[in-house]
């Protein structure tokens, strides 16, 4: 009955993915729709597999280490969340402590991943053996995690043994809570709920088509991934060329905590080629968005299984998720962690409530652990990005404190948070220290009015024009002005509403659910039913306890957001787990009409969502997104990259006539303005508009236009190419040295520097003047 049920779901899961790959067909332009989708499974197959399998391996890896560091016996999703927590974080700072060293070399890092591949098949048995042998988890403990008719029919045994037989009439009985309803009916009625999977198809299928795209495709309000090719995948790049993880006075980013970045340059390595590394990157990132939806189950599963899938699902089926699965960013790294940091203090919550052991043997270890593996997760988070400190390592402290029982006094609870804060410095300690280390601030760029570092390429005026151009948004910071912006970027959020009015409206239904629950857990969803008498049990946690915590971590975040950060939607998707997880408080509810709400609820949310994912990959997705096209010149905007890597083959250039068919590492490019230097294939020099530029520099020193050709001539400078639209952009907003303008090189001209093409930006309508002006490759002519 069981397999039959699994086939059932397997054959539901093909045909839902066959119909979302359809829809998604139709929303494609007509002419490419067939490319498109053969271009998604075909670098699915020789990007994304390989990508998935090394996030495999490390998250085996870690399961490795736990089994053997921990004498704690855990359910297996706990030992496979905590693994990965532990496997893809250790392989992160081990790129990151080995590469500052030097050692970036491919063999060694094929090696290391084989070892972790080995680690993980060994992992994977033992869990096996011990699920065989019943070893898993300790007999009678847990039963509310078993399958809905293993824990009927267990409780019922057990609970015959322990009253003589008398309880067997309580089998029978109705479930505590439920006036009506028999545990049997609870549990087939589980069964139903878990279908309810079948919504986070769609997304998958989505994701998986975003993630085939070649960096710096998607999407138009990301500037179509102008951090990725800038910093995401470019530093990494530049690491990889250079053979060690070192200081780039050229790009102030490389200082940015880079956690996700290093499983980036990880692909590159063993890809043996930056680009087709920057394309596996993407689903590294997918990758840790499903595991932020898993961690997300697994924190509503603390107070039943019908809470994690309600939890999970409202995760999955979030437009962000898909979006953020086509950019190689980092965001879906801090929502992994943030969201395990947060399961791991349900988890606490849960011991502090009952004093039970995870497996609820007649061991009962401290809960105090569970702080310091919140802290770790959440300073994990933290190595993603800056802005977790105060929206994820501050939130969870504060979440230890109200995570503690009734009757801890203050003291105890400001212990607890300080074990989270703590661990979470302990786990953000290697970005620190590389900063300390390269510049003289751990957090440079940020604070440096208190450690005042200014290592090479970084000015006083480097740090005026970073602080201005960071500020949080300086318009009206008053009450109404703040319900403006959270209507315009997170609630409505149009045109392609990414969180949705599921993540939205459904947590209106838990916090109500939850606020009139018991602060007893009771007996829920026929997976949670448990014996009054069976000390052993497992028992959930319960739902009002954990109301005021995930209120209160909400609130932290979206007050960081409002008043610290530049107001962008993007910024605020580190809230998305614990909305998520108040929707799965809406699934505690004992009341069958809010059930059935529930239900009615994340269908119609999900058919919506996806209904809106489904326009906006038609509205950006117009022909397949190819990373060759890029470096051949062949998409719109980036014409000038054919030419650019293919010097050595531009026949009618002085430099060619001397090279011949000499490839592009014989050349070397001044980048001005433009700093998207990742599909570039010669030697590339660019300059973010923050650090100091070396030619401004340069043509302020110069007395006249000889000097500053023989400047570029000493430092090898064959081409130089000026993108003029960013360099009016970049001078409107952020500021950009005033020497570099089209008069100056008309001046150079006669200093031996000639335009070789002109590029205009396609579309444009403007004709003549600089308005029309967008790149100009400049060539720089050898010494006559």
């Amino acid at each position: 009955m069981r397999s039959g049920l699994d086939i059932r779901f397997v054959a539901a899961v093909l045909a839902v993915a066959v119909v979302s790959v359809w829809l998604l067909r139709t929303a494609l332009p007509a002419d490419f729709a067939v490319s498109i989708v053969n271009h998604a499974v075909l670098t699915f197959l020789f990007d994304g597999v390989p990508a998935l399998a090394i996030v495999a391996a490390m998250i085996g890896a870690g399961i490795g280490v736990l089994q053997r560091g921990s004498q704690a016996v855990l359910p297996t999703r706990w030992m496979v969340l905590l693994g990965a927590v532990a496997g893809i974080g250790g392989t992160s700072t081990l790129v990151l402590v080995l590469g500052s060293l030097g050692l970036l070399h491919r063999p060694l890092w094929i090696g290391i991943l084989t070892l972790e591949a080995v680690a993980a098949a060994a992992a994977l048995r033992s869990l096996r053996r011990s699920g065989e042998k019943g070893g898993a988890l300790p007999p009678n403990a847990g039963d509310e995690w078993r399958e809905p008719a293993q824990t009927h029919a267990r409780s019922s045994s057990d609970g015959a043994q322990a009253q003589g037989g008398t309880s067997s009439v309580g089998a029978q009985a109705q479930t505590r809570g439920s006036p009506g309803v028999t545990k049997a009916q609870d549990a087939r009625s589980l069964r139903h709920w878990r279908w309810l999977w079948l919504l986070v198809v769609p997304f998958a299928i989505a994701a998986l088509l975003v993630a085939a795209q070649a960096p710096g495709y998607l999407w138009q309000e990301e500037g179509y991934g102008y951090d990725i090719l800038e910093y995401h995948l470019q530093v990494p790049k530049e690491y990889m060329q250079a053979g060690r993880i070192t200081y780039l006075p050229h790009n102030v980013y490389a200082n940015f905590p880079s956690l996700v970045e290093m499983l980036y340059l990880l692909c590159m390595i063993v890809w043996d080629d930056p680009v087709a590394g920057g394309s596996a990157a993407n689903y590294m990132h997918l990758a840790l968005a499903a595991l932020a939806v898993a961690a997300a189950w697994l924190g509503g599963r603390e107070w039943s299984p019908r809470a994690g899938i309600v939890a999970g699902v409202a995760a999955g089926t979030c437009g962000w998720l898909v979006y953020l699965s086509g950019l190689a960013y980092v965001e879906n790294g801090m929502l992994f962690f943030g969201t395990a940091g947060l399961a791991a203090i349900f988890w606490f919550a849960r011991l502090c409530q009952h004093g039970k052991a995870a497996g609820g043997g007649a061991a009962e270890p401290a809960p105090a652990p569970w702080l310091v593996i919140a802290g770790l997760a959440a300073g994990l988070a933290c190595g993603c990005k800056y802005t977790a400190v105060p929206m994820v390592l501050v939130p969870l402290a504060l979440a230890a404190l109200a995570a503690q029982p009734g009757g801890t006094g203050w003291g105890g609870r400001i212990c607890g948070a300080a074990v989270v804060f703590v661990a979470g410095v302990l786990a953000f300690s290697p970005w620190l220290i590389k900063n300390a280390w390269m510049t003289g601030n751990p957090v440079f760029p940020l604070a440096n009015s208190v450690f005042d570092a200014h290592p090479p390429g970084w000015s006083e005026a480097s740090q005026q024009r970073w602080d201005e151009g960071h500020a949080a948004s300086s318009g009206d910071q008053s009450i109404g002005a703040g319900a403006g912006a959270t209507w315009r970027h997170i609630i409505w959020d149009g045109p392609d509403h990414r969180f949705g009015a599921l993540l939205i409206l459904l947590p209106i239904v838990g916090i109500c659910a939850a606020w009139t629950a018991s602060s007893e857990p009771r007996a829920s969803a026929g997976a949670d039913v448990r014996q009054e008498n069976d000390s052993q049990h497992h028992r959930p946690l319960p739902v009002r306890s954990t109301l005021t915590l995930l209120l209160l971590v909400l609130g932290v975040q979206w007050i960081v957001w409002l008043f610290a950060t530049h107001l962008y939607a993007r910024f605020a998707v580190v809230m998305i787990p614990a909305l998520a997880l108040l929707c799965g408080c809406a699934a505690t509810a004992r009341v069958r009409p809010v059930s059935a709400l529930v239900v009615t609820w994340l269908v119609i949310g999900g058919c919506t969502n996806f209904a809106y994912v489904r326009r906006m990959i038609g509205r950006e997705v117009a022909v397949p997104g190819v990373a060759a096209w890029f470096q051949n010149g062949q998409m719109p905007g980036f014409e000038y990259l054919g030419r650019v890597n293919g010097l050595g083959h531009n026949v009618g250039s002085d430099t060619a006539k001397q090279t011949g068919p000499a490839d592009t590492q014989r050349h070397r490019l001044l980048m001005l303005g433009d700093a998207k230097a990742f599909y570039v294939r010669p030697p590339a020099e660019y300059c973010v508009v923050f650090n100091e530029n070396p030619f401004a520099a340069a043509v302020r020193a110069a007395r006249d236009e000889r000097e500053i050709v023989a400047w570029l001539r000493d430092r090898g400078i064959t081409h130089v190419l000026v993108n003029w639209l960013e360099v009016q952009r970049l001078r409107r907003t952020y500021g950009f040295p005033e020497e570099i303008t089209p008069a100056l090189f008309g001046r150079l001209e006669s200093g031996g520097v000639g335009l070789l093409e002109s590029y205009e930006l396609p579309g444009s309508s403007a004709a003549g003047g600089d308005r029309a002006r967008y790149v100009d490759l400049y060539e720089v002519r050898a010494r006559r």
